[in-house]
This record gives C-alpha cells, sequence and structure tokens, in this order.
C-alpha cells in the first residue's frame, strides 16, 4: 500500500495492525521490517500499490508467431472450400 501523508511525505509499505486513531505500515529496508504508525487524521490519501510483472519478449514473439499460423490456416481453409482466386 502507499500512503500521502499531509507532511508532503510518503510511506510505502504492507498493511499492518488497524486501530480505532490509524493504522500501522509495514516497511522494509533490506531484511529488515519496521513498523511506522501513522493516524489517519495525518493520512491524505492511501492506494493499493499494484505489483506488474514486465511481459517477457518470449510471449510477445509466441503470440506474433500463433496470429500468423491461424491466419494462414484460415486462408488454407478459404482455398480449400473455395478453390484458388
Amino acid at each position: 500500500m502507499k500512503t500521502n501523508l499531509k507532511r508532503m511525505k510518503k510511506v510505502t509499505g504492507r498493511l499492518g495492525e488497524v486501530i480505532a486513531e490509524g493504522f500501522e505500515v509495514q516497511v522494509t529496508q533490506g531484511q529488515k521490517v519496521d513498523s511506522v504508525r501513522l493516524r489517519f487524521a495525518d493520512v491524505t490519501s492511501v492506494a493499493e500499490k499494484l505489483q506488474h510483472k514486465k511481459t517477457s519478449p518470449w510471449v510477445w514473439v509466441l503470440a506474433g508467431v500463433g496470429g500468423a499460423v491461424l491466419v494462414l490456416v484460415i486462408v488454407g481453409a478459404v482455398i480449400a472450400t473455395h478453390g484458388p482466386i
């Protein structure tokens, strides 16, 4: 999760304990995990941090080859049923 604070500071980490006054964000630095307590009054926004994995170039190559094969199969089927143009 990613939080923006009123003091123009950003805190990024995992959501920890939630209490009536605020919540904890678990922040990692190397192998160490620290908990930062934030008050709801100090937070301007909270957003889910999405993790996007980059698509491998091989996936795009295989998709292109698959599309080309599909077009050839369709053209071959049309020629086989209707004869040459």
